[in-house]
């Protein structure tokens, strides 16, 4: 508390507190006939006062808050943190959760409905996990504004994933080995699309994602210097693809520099001089930048054709990115290496599949322990 003397000979006594619901500092008055201890006293009662019915006011305020609105409150400050893409794909996985709470008050929806809610959901469970992530980061948001008292989130579980045999080997199977990755290619071209077989094959040589593949400009590639710069990614994210916008790579990590091997500079080539646009790379034969969609479908089936692999187990686009680290694994490229490589920020993931090991590695393993008798 602090005070100013007044022209007239009164005191005015001011208080400063953080009024959670505005997310700022405030401050309440009063005035006294004098500054005497006894006065004083008086005043910060006063003062109290005013700031309780503030704080009370804010609670009766917020508990009348519908779910819906302070979601639409939140997502205007994601839409800000949040690339364009990111953005779209958060608001899409959390339609059913705002479909099933955004009428409700706030306040009144409690963990038993959110996990009665969570156990109906029927997904993968990675894709459950990342829905759950989404709702708890949203009630945090609500806690802090003051609009509920606890996060019901906290109580809610999720079944850990079952890891069986078969299930094991399923994951297993989401990597593709060289061989392996040669036998889908010849399936690719079999079927009369060479161009796509060359984009598979790039991003089996160079761990890219998909986006940064298709964002892929030739000002990019340094043929002198044999390197390829990672620069963009492509927002196809409730854009079709020919549209071309571009955005920033996923994280600060993904800005960076390739070395290309041999093959990778022959495929670069080939786009350079057999080329409808003279701008992206990684185009069809009209010019038009393939969907996402073309490409993965073309991955399934030939892995369903060549690998006898079924639809599940067949690896995704992002699974040749996953199965680039793992050919680095086996030809022994340290971890700190891949890690740049590929532009990933979490080394977690890396280790993970790092610790995948391939059959030739087994192989290795075997020959080398039999060269110790």
């Amino acid at each position: 508390m602090f005070l100013k003397e007044l022209e007239n000979g009164k005191v005015r006594y001011f208080e400063k507190f953080y009024n959670e619901r505005e997310g700022k500092w405030q401050q309440v008055t009063v005035t006294m006939g004098s500054k005497s201890r006894a006065v004083q006293a008086e005043a910060k009662i006063r003062l109290a006062q005013k700031i309780d019915k503030v704080r009370t006011d804010n609670v009766i305020c917020n508990s009348f808050i519908s779910t819906q609105a302070a979601f639409e409150e939140w997502q205007a400050i994601r839409q800000k943190e949040l690339k364009a893409s990111t953005f779209f794909n958060e608001s899409n996985v959390l339609k059913g959760f705002l479909s099933r709470f955004g009428s409700k008050k706030l306040a009144n929806v409690h963990s038993s409905e959110l996990q009665a809610f969570f156990s109906g959901v029927k997904c993968a469970p990675q894709s459950l996990a990342n829905l759950k992530c989404k709702v708890d980061i949203f009630f945090r948001y609500a806690l802090k504004r003051g609009y509920i008292d606890n996060n019901p989130m906290a109580a809610v579980v999720l079944a850990k994933r079952k890891l069986s045999e078969e299930r094991l080997a399923q994951d297993r199977k989401k990597y593709l080995t060289h061989d392996e990755m040669k036998q889908v290619l010849h399936a690719v071209n079999s079927a009369g699309k060479p161009r796509l077989a060359l984009c598979l094959e790039f991003l089996f040589l160079t761990g890219l994602r998909i986006g940064e593949l298709l964002a892929l400009q030739f000002e990019d590639y340094d043929a002198e210097g044999k390197k390829l710069h990672v620069r963009h990614t492509l927002n196809y994210a409730g854009h079709s693809v020919n549209e071309r916008l571009l955005q920033s790579p996923k994280t600060v990590h993904s800005y960076r520099t390739l070395s290309l091997d041999k093959r990778s500079l022959e495929i670069l080539d080939i786009f350079k001089h057999s080329q409808a646009d003279r701008r992206f790379i990684f185009t069809l034969d009209d010019g038009r930048t393939p969907p996402r969609e073309l490409l993965a479908r073309y991955l399934r089936s030939a892995c369903q054709e060549a690998l006898a692999l079924t639809k599940d187990q067949a690896p995704t686009l992002h699974g040749l990115r996953h199965s680039h680290i793992s050919l680095l694994a086996e030809l022994g490229v340290p971890m700190k290496l891949c890690i740049d490589r590929v532009g990933h920020a979490d080394e977690k993931m890396i280790l993970r599949i790092y610790a995948h090991v391939t059959p030739k590695m087994e192989d290795e393993l075997l020959a080398k322990m039999n060269a110790l008798n």
